[in-house]
């Protein structure tokens, strides 16, 4: 009996530990997760799937909400951002938000001049921040799908 309680534990112990890379946030060098959205509130994109970058491209990832006062201090950075490298494709920006009934007046998408969609299934968001995490929360990645920054 006891040897079957010590196999037991050993499986149920071996499960948790395969999980643990799902509830660890992603680190400098990981490869990014798949990106899948629900639907854009601004901008829009061929597929529900936002591809890796090419070569020489970055992918700019920004997690943020309605509600999050300092949210709406990153948005002139990324205008900017998008306004002088958008066309060239040199870096892409794509904010996500998984809040539900989104005004499309709302103040702060309005300021926003780049993709703006939602994540209401919370899959991105939750394969990018396991744990809840305050707004906003930004990654950087690379051609190889690599995340080479991230910050909030």
């Amino acid at each position: 009996m006891s040897r079957w309680i010590n196999k037991i534990s050993f499986v149920a112990l071996l499960s948790f530990c395969m999980t643990l890379p799902e509830l660890i946030a992603l680190e400098i060098g990981d490869t990014a997760p798949e990106i899948r959205l629900d639907k854009y509130l601004k901008g829009e994109a061929k597929t529900p799937q936002i591809t890796p970058p090419k070569p020489g491209q970055y992918l700019i990832v920004n997690f943020w909400a309605t509600w999050c006062k300092s949210c709406g201090k990153y948005i002139p950075i990324f205008n900017e951002i998008a306004g002088k490298y958008g066309e060239s494709g040199r870096f892409s920006i794509i904010a996500i938000t998984p809040e539900r009934g989104v005004p499309a007046n709302h103040i702060m998408l309005s300021m926003m001049e780049y993709p703006v969609a939602n994540d209401l299934k919370e899959t991105t968001y939750k394969n990018f921040i396991p744990e809840d995490k305050e707004f906003p929360v930004t990654f950087i990645i690379d051609s190889k799908n690599k995340v080479i920054w991230k910050g909030s």
